[in-house]
């Protein structure tokens, strides 16, 4: 036992760090992508040269995850980078598609090669780096080294071609296609009581950093999916109700240091960095925690009810609309932000009526003045 779930930790350490590589340009990919969406939606020009560009831009952030992947995959597992990415362009190549799926079945050396498309995928190259970086350790490294610079590649790129169209990207496809039903299973499973659950217990992961787990998940869904239907909404709530305990504690602070503590982790919630906010004001002062969960709670109702999705990667602040700009789903990103309308006022409201302790923040001479807030400081 004690095997198998250390390869699981390292099959998820690996994933994981493949995956944070490349957010930054899954992101702006997202981001773009979304906003055409939006414009479109809006009953923008989508004929001008400016909306085409820029939309063709977004989509090349799924349509090229194999490269992406390739890069990010073989700087983890030591692999060479050029011929990872040769491999990436090799089973997209468009050419290869049309050729293998044809109606003819194809056969390599009599082996049948199965019939796939392997752009905008996700796992079929990291499995087949990762395979890569196995021949070269026991097998091209052991050629003499005055063949490196040019029969050593050409052995490699043809030995490894032929494994990844027959083995190891059929296989990635299987997975990620495998991924895309269980999520499909667990959101039919759960329905919007397990939403709920998920949105109000949220913070709390976040407050674990348990919440980095889920990166991996969320872009194999997106890539596998086009949509993901529970940990971006899971989030709504828990970045808006933040801004909304923060703006309640900076008004009705009575101390300097914590309404200027409080309108920072505000600035930093509205950011998207809700840990300054979890552990400087909720942590501390604890019943705005309640109220944040509260807001998520809300929140949640309000994503499970009104199927609120995420289809893009572009992030969950106020920056971040594009993730909820849907072309098919035009009231979605409406209804997203109702959800964060819902998540700060609810948590504004409940913080300001439970009312906090801030004696630990105060100096002497607030302290001295007795007009502080104190509810619930223990006698």
């Amino acid at each position: 036992m004690q095997k198998i779930r250390d390869l699981l930790v390292k099959v998820f350490s690996d994933i994981s760090a493949i995956t944070i590589e490349i957010v930054p340009m899954l992101i702006g990919a997202g981001f773009v992508s979304g906003m055409c969406a939006l414009w479109k939606n809006l009953g923008g020009d989508t004929g001008n040269s400016v909306y085409q560009i820029l939309n063709m831009l977004g989509a090349v952030g799924t349509y090229g995850l194999p490269f992406y992947m390739a890069y990010a995959a073989s700087k983890r597992f030591g692999a060479h980078t050029g011929i990872a990415l040769l491999l990436a362009v090799f089973i997209t190549y468009p050419s290869l598609a049309s050729y293998i799926n044809g109606e003819e079945a194809v056969k390599f050396l009599g082996i049948p090669v199965p019939k796939q498309t392997y752009t905008g995928t996700f796992f079929p190259m990291i499995i087949t780096c990762y395979v890569q970086s196995l021949a070269e350790k026991y097998i091209f490294k052991k050629f003499p080294q005055a063949l490196s610079s040019s029969i050593t590649p050409a052995l490699e790129a043809i030995l490894m071609s032929v494994v990844a169209i027959l083995i190891t990207a059929p296989l990635g496809n299987i997975i990620g296609v495998a991924i895309a039903n269980a999520v499909l299973w667990i959101h039919s499973l759960i329905g919007p009581v397990g939403i709920i659950i998920a949105c109000t217990l949220w913070p709390l992961l976040i407050s674990t950093g348990a919440h980095m787990a889920f990166v991996p998940y969320m872009q194999m869904t997106l890539a596998e999916l086009g949509v993901e239907k529970i940990v971006f909404p899971a989030s709504i709530g828990a970045n808006y109700s933040q801004m909304g305990v923060c703006l309640a504690v900076a008004l009705k602070a009575k101390t300097k240091k914590l309404k200027a503590e409080a309108a920072a982790a505000g600035v930093s919630a509205f950011n998207i960095i809700t840990e300054p906010a979890l552990y400087g004001i909720d942590f501390k002062l604890k019943r705005p925690l309640i109220a944040a969960l509260c807001g998520c709670f809300a929140s949640g109702v309000w994503v499970a009810l009104n199927k609120v999705y995420a289809y893009n990667m572009a992030g969950v602040s106020i920056w971040g609309l594009a993730t909820w700009s849907s072309e098919a789903n035009p009231r979605n990103l409406v209804n997203a932000i109702i959800a964060m309308v819902i998540s700060v006022v609810v948590a504004f409201v409940v913080t300001w009526v439970l009312g906090f302790d801030e004696t630990e923040f105060a100096t002497e001479e607030e302290l001295a003045s007795g007009k502080i807030n104190t509810a619930g400081k223990k006698a």
